[in-house]
């Protein structure tokens, strides 16, 4: 547990209940999301929950008030859930997608990492955190309408050719993010991925 983690008590973000950040009842107020069936580059997105109520609030903590509990509490929710929908994830490998450098000095940690991390543990996939290189800081997505992220986040990503799974046919791999909002993140990375040869991408977000 961080310092940060002990200043920002756990507590539920939504009902303040004592225990966790997210609790069940605030939890299951949040709507639910589906499949999505090809995207820009993307085979087969499925993201979990509605961008909202605790969810919303959960990602936002995260990510501004560097609360890394949370990101291992969101990893075991999506685990669950994607055990509850019969998601078989075996013969994947999952690439979260990575932080700037700068980035992942300021927050201390990759909250998609730590997510795909939880997946990868607790359905049996592989995890590759190498295989996808952030090789441009860009400029922060948030407040940018569709055509501004796509223009911004254009060039930021990169295949780190040494890794040996490139090498081999027929691999599937799932990107892992914690939120969808337009898809132009995990679409140039899918564009990224698919020239370097890979056949099948898809994608697991939190929200959507």
């Amino acid at each position: 547990m961080s310092l940060l983690d002990l200043i920002y008590p756990k507590n539920c973000l939504e009902c303040h209940r004592n225990g966790t950040y997210i609790c069940l009842p605030c939890l299951n107020k949040v709507r639910k999301v589906g499949y999505c069936v090809r995207v820009g580059g993307i085979d087969r997105r499925i993201s979990l929950w509605k961008y909202e109520g605790v969810i919303k609030k959960a990602i936002w903590a995260m990510k501004y008030r560097f609360v890394r509990g949370l990101a291992d509490e969101l990893g075991d929710l999506v685990v669950t859930e994607l055990r509850r929908r019969k998601i078989e994830l075996q013969d994947s490998i999952l690439v979260p997608i990575p932080l700037s450098n700068s980035r992942a000095r300021w927050r201390g940690f990759n909250q998609a990492q730590i997510v795909a991390e939880k997946i990868g543990k607790g359905l049996g996939s592989s995890v590759e955190n190498r295989l996808l290189l952030r090789v441009k800081t860009g400029d922060t997505q948030v407040g940018r309408g569709r055509q501004e992220r796509v223009r911004n986040i254009r060039g930021v990503y990169a295949v780190n050719e040494d890794i040996e799974i490139l090498r081999y046919e027929d691999i599937k791999l799932i990107l892992v993010d914690d939120v969808w909002t337009t898809g132009a993140t995990v679409v140039e990375a899918a564009k990224v991925l698919k020239r370097a040869g890979v056949k099948e991408v898809l994608a697991i977000t939190v929200c959507g």
